[in-house]
């Protein structure tokens, strides 16, 4: 097992360090513009423990013997501030101590430059793409002789770390043709996506859907395959998962006859679309009225709509930005062509970020939010859609009223003049003229198919002393006529700090299931770990004072009540 030092990089970083942790070796991240505070990021074989505080000299001298090498992540900066950064940080030193560095770059010429002093004395090897290499040689910056000095460095680590004797030793085909797609981890895979799946609205429980009559689906977003697993699947095989459409007929077999339609494309621009359909995602494009026509004559046929659309699977993840975040326009288009049917409809979203949906929660009678289920969505979508199972998934991001509100968090700071709560607008307070400041779905909310009602919270004490603990209970009922899951959260509020706390901060949740008509206790334990914070010395330390404590299904709809940390 190797000792490996990851320095920054923040995703890049955390990804070198999650592969190297997951293969066995012990790694060791420091990030120091991140406060995540010292602890283990990844188990598993290895361990991947995460630091920011302190310089990277001290850093480096707590790691138990030498790392074997180390890898640099930076490419976000230009290059003066690169090259003064790798100095501040003590870079330079600990290369004279004659520890080997790795440092690797993302196309940035400026990272070569400052790098450049380095490789030359003979303590760095430097991995570079081959546009970048090409430059750089091209420009005189890096001789040959330094790539080959470089690259002997590579592959002697290659072969400390035993890749030459078996360059496949982290892979096994037998074992992957044993375990990789398999029934049993379809199964589960199938489970995961639907508790993945957040129910947004269901007006006069027009969801579950029963199986009869006829059921129309139609959208650009109905019938693809590789649109299910979303951005970044670069290993999926998509043509052996089932578009929505094959899983609803397999869902309802003979029991109700599924309508289908493409209905629109992803959207009238078809630069746009293209743009948005990369790397095999493509999607079929009509004439937009002949497409309209056909969705309406389908629709007549149906007793009830169910609409897929949203975003295509690259229209997220990386490079994937957004100005506007609302239902592309032929889609739009589409939906409020069904609407004006008459016929029920449930839009089935597919998304990979916050979307605003303030015209579609307004009018749509149930939303289903799916994000990217993965090779088992589109059977998954058919479980909740027809009741099979219960939707319990919660929202792990705020949804906005529109994309002004962004940035959007439940975790906000309370601000110097705060908008008291139930209000919208008051003049010289934190608000806006045209919006209130409240989310569309706030963090944490999901509904279901079932009624939950949560008790007053029980606290066994009024006090917590530093090195004690109390518990905080709530009672949950289920109200409604489906067994099904919950999630309860906790949330916590340090009214008083040496800086300024955040409203409220998840500090734990639980997902139960109740049976209808069961109730449940649950029950969190606080300490005064879990109220610490860094302060203005960037210390992990917590403050005396009074909390308040609010229990929910969501970090709006909470029960509240305080207590004091003496």
């Amino acid at each position: 097992m190797a000792k490996i030092a990851v320095i920054g990089g923040g995703a890049a970083g955390m990804l070198a360090a999650g592969r190297a942790a997951q293969r066995g070796h012990e790694v060791h991240l420091f990030e120091k513009n991140n406060r995540l505070g010292k602890k283990i990021l990844i188990t598993g074989k290895g361990r991947c423990n995460v630091t920011n505080d302190g310089d990277l000299d001290a850093f480096l001298d707590n790691i138990p013997g030498n790392p074997y090498f180390m890898y640099s992540a930076f490419y976000r900066f230009d290059n003066q501030a690169l090259r003064q950064l790798l100095l501040d940080m003590g870079l330079e030193t600990k290369v004279e101590r004659g520890n080997r560095v790795f440092p690797v770059t993302d196309r940035s010429l400026d990272v070569v430059q400052a790098l450049e002093k380095y490789m030359r004395q003979n303590k760095v090897a430097l991995h570079l793409e081959s546009q970048v290499e090409h430059v750089v040689m091209k420009e005189g910056k890096v001789t040959e002789a330094d790539i080959d000095k470089a690259c002997r460095r590579i592959l002697e680590a290659k072969y400390k770390l035993g890749l030459f004797a078996n360059p496949y030793k982290y892979c096994d085909v037998k074992r992957a043709e044993k375990e990789v797609f398999t029934p049993e981890h379809r199964s589960i895979a199938r489970q995961i996506a639907t508790e993945t799946f957040v129910l947004l609205k269901n007006q006069d429980n027009l969801l579950p859907l029963q199986r009869k009559g006829n059921i129309a689906l139609i959208g650009p977003l109905a019938n693809t395959r590789a649109n299910m697993p979303g951005t970044w699947s670069v290993a999926a095989t998509a043509d052996k998962y089932s578009t929505l459409l094959e899983g609803f007929k397999n869902s309802v077999g003979s029991k109700a006859n599924i309508l289908y339609a493409q209905g629109s494309n992803l959207m009238y621009d078809a630069d746009y679309q293209t743009r948005a359909t990369m790397f095999g995602r493509e999607l079929p494009r009509g004439n937009d009225q002949e497409l309209l026509d056909e969705a309406l004559k389908v629709a007549a046929q149906a007793d009830v709509i169910v609409a897929a659309l949203g975003e295509s699977s690259e229209m997220s993840g990386e490079s994937s930005s957004r100005s506007e975040l609302e239902m592309p326009d032929a889609q739009r288009h589409l939906l409020e062509a069904l609407l004006k049917t008459g016929k029920p409809v449930v839009l089935v979203l597919f998304s990979g970020r916050p979307v605003v949906l303030t015209w579609e929660n307004e009018n749509v009678p149930a939303i289903l939010n799916v994000w990217f289920g993965g090779s088992e969505a589109a059977d998954a979508i058919a479980d909740v859609v027809f009741g099979d199972v219960c939707p319990s998934g919660k929202l792990t991001t705020t949804f906005p009223q529109n994309v002004g509100q962004l940035p959007m968090a439940y975790n906000h700071k309370n601000t110097g003049r705060p908008l008291k709560e139930g209000k919208w607008f008051e003049k010289f307070r934190s608000n806006y003229l045209d919006v209130s400041n409240d989310p569309l779905y706030p963090f944490g909310y999901g509904l279901s198919y079932t009624t939950f009602q949560y008790s007053d919270i029980t606290l066994s004490s009024k006090q917590l002393n530093a090195d004690g603990k109390l518990t905080a209970s709530v009672t949950v009922t289920n109200t409604g006529n489906y067994d099904a899951d919950e999630i309860v959260q906790l949330y916590i509020r340090d009214l008083v700090g040496s800086i300024t706390r955040p409203v409220k901060e998840l500090k734990g949740f639980e997902r139960i299931h109740l049976k209808k008509g069961e109730s449940k206790q649950v029950t969190f334990t606080i300490t005064p770990e879990l109220l610490k914070f860094y302060n203005y010395d960037i210390q992990y330390v917590y403050e005396p004072g009074e909390f308040h404590v609010m229990i929910g299904p969501n970090s709006r709809d909470v029960k509240t009540t305080s207590f004091e940390l003496k």
